[in-house]
């Protein structure tokens, strides 16, 4: 081989060890038996996609021919095929033809790939093509196989709902996946409108996971800095269905899993009421339709108070959460942010702005912080672990079996992010209340080959009001946010106690 490619023998071994590693993913392996030689091992299915996908962009069709293609590109017009769906057809077929000439058929079904194609005109025209263009019988699995192209989108084809008995094994991932997101952050997710909304995606998102084809990137990270906490619900969900399927899930999938969850969990949390100002020197008729614009934004459980740029001056403004105006203002309290109303006509405006000042609730942090701690880097994981969970038994904050439900799951699997944050949480009888604890390293540790550098502990009560689950969404939402900051950390090293963050917030609200 190295003489006929005219490189050295280590070359030749060089791109070997490369190969392997790349077929990995591709579950298939080289083999090699001294004065035997080389061979790729592995199952039919499996060496069709190393092929698809590594080797035959290099070099001409082998068995399909020009005259074979120009009739399928006949068939590409009447249907209205994609050029990407054609090219991908051609070498499906091309794939087909030659692994069945060489004796290596499909003998079992593609696990959890779903073909709705199936009873098209189209599918049954393509279907007769190939048999009679190369005078071979397709099988189901055959036929299958060639149908990918056609069922890694949904491009007007299927309706909103799966009917009775289609891809019946997507309940058993969608919920395995919803039991893992509740494990990793004890949200209870309204899964009947997730499933009504998700299943059709999901479907062809493992369509596409099994023949590893990515799909188009269209937010390039805009998404996990928009939306960071749901970005992390995305990438457990991911991590779920990756381990069902034994396949990779590519990250721009991430960022459409994103948007469901996102979606969905605004939808399905109720808003903590807010107490909102409105100051305007317009008069009530404009002031009654900013509120309603804001209205629409944050959600009907906000409570109002309008003010005149008269009076303004005699009220408390203290005792608000945020305040919108059409004027500069003057006195008005420090720990109250001000939104200026510069376009109240934008959603988009709008609700960028308050979602700024709510990604800074110090009410909430305030209400669940306990403590801040500087861990001992000398020591692992769980000894700091422990030392934070020994605060808030010594306070009674926690019930007496707290501690050993924490320490027995974070044994079991680690919370952790690859954004270097621990998130160990457990149930706690004792208390009503969410409970947060800071723990701040200074330096990285490696839990179960991630990196750590700041611990949040939580304690949840047992049974999570609506109040209270909103106020943890609200919390998973801050941290996440905050942690992709790139001077996040390093503030928190300067911070020593509870107050120190809280201050912190504050300042840093006030700011945006």
């Amino acid at each position: 081989m190295a003489e006929e490619l005219s490189v050295s023998r280590n070359t030749v071994n060089s791109d070997l060890k490369t190969a392997r590693l790349q077929l990995q993913e591709y579950q298939v392996e080289i083999e090699s038996l001294t004065s035997k030689g080389i061979r790729l091992t592995g199952e039919v299915f499996n060496k069709r996609l190393v092929y698809f996908k590594l080797v035959q962009d290099y070099f001409n069709y082998q068995f399909i021919e020009d005259a074979s293609i120009d009739r399928l590109y006949e068939l590409q017009e009447r249907y209205q095929i994609s050029k990407d769906t054609m090219t991908m057809l051609i070498k499906g077929i091309d794939i087909i033809v030659g692994s069945i000439r060489s004796g290596d058929y499909l003998d079992e079904p593609i696990a959890y790939y779903s073909n709705h194609m199936e009873q098209t005109d189209l599918f049954h025209e393509l279907i007769l093509f190939v048999e009679t263009e190369f005078n071979m019988t397709l099988s189901h699995y055959e036929q299958d196989f060639l149908s990918f192209p056609l069922n890694l989108n949904n491009i007007n084809r299927l309706s909103h709902q799966l009917e009775a008995g289609e891809a019946s094994y997507l309940p058993e991932i969608f919920h395995k996946m919803l039991d893992r997101i509740r494990q990793a952050f004890m949200l209870d997710i309204n899964r009947e409108f997730l499933y009504s909304e998700m299943s059709i995606h999901l479907l062809y998102l493992i369509n596409r996971s099994i023949y590893h084809v990515k799909p188009n990137e269209m937010f390039f990270g805009e998404l996990e800095r928009k939306y960071p906490f749901s970005y992390e619900v995305a990438k457990v969900a991911a991590q779920s269905i990756s381990s069902d399927i034994k396949r990779k899930i590519y990250t721009a999938e991430i960022d459409y899993l994103t948007l469901y969850f996102e979606m969905t969990l605004r939808r399905t949390k109720q808003e903590l009421s807010l107490n909102v100002a409105i100051i305007s020197n317009t008069g009530h008729g404009t002031a009654n339709i900013i509120r309603r614009q804001i209205e629409r934004i944050v959600g009907d459980d906000t409570n109002f108070t309008q003010f005149s740029e008269d009076n303004y001056h005699e009220a408390d403004l203290t005792q608000f959460f945020v305040i919108f105006t059409t004027i500069p203002l003057q006195e008005v309290p420090e720990a109250v942010p001000i939104i200026r109303i510069a376009n109240i006509f934008s959603d988009q405006w709008l609700s960028d702005q308050l979602q700024k000042v709510k990604a800074t609730n110090t009410k909430l942090i305030d209400s669940m912080l306990f403590d801040l701690y500087h861990l001992d880097t000398q020591q692992d994981y769980l000894w700091n672990l422990n030392v934070m969970i020994e605060g808030l038994q010594q306070e009674g904050i926690v019930d007496e079996a707290f501690k050993d439900r924490i320490i027995q799951r974070e044994q079991n699997q680690a919370t952790t992010f690859d954004n270097g944050i621990a998130f160990p949480h457990a149930i706690n009888s004792q208390s009503q209340q969410i409970t947060l604890t800071i723990g701040v390293c200074s330096q990285d540790y490696l839990v179960e080959n991630e990196r750590v550098n700041l611990i949040i502990l939580l304690a949840v009560p047992e049974q999570l009001t609506k109040e209270n689950e909103t106020k943890l969404f609200e919390l998973y939402d801050i941290i996440f946010r905050m942690a992709n900051e790139s001077n996040f950390k390093e503030d928190l090293y300067e911070m020593f106690e509870k107050s120190d963050f809280i201050e912190y917030i504050e300042k840093r609200r006030l700011s945006l």
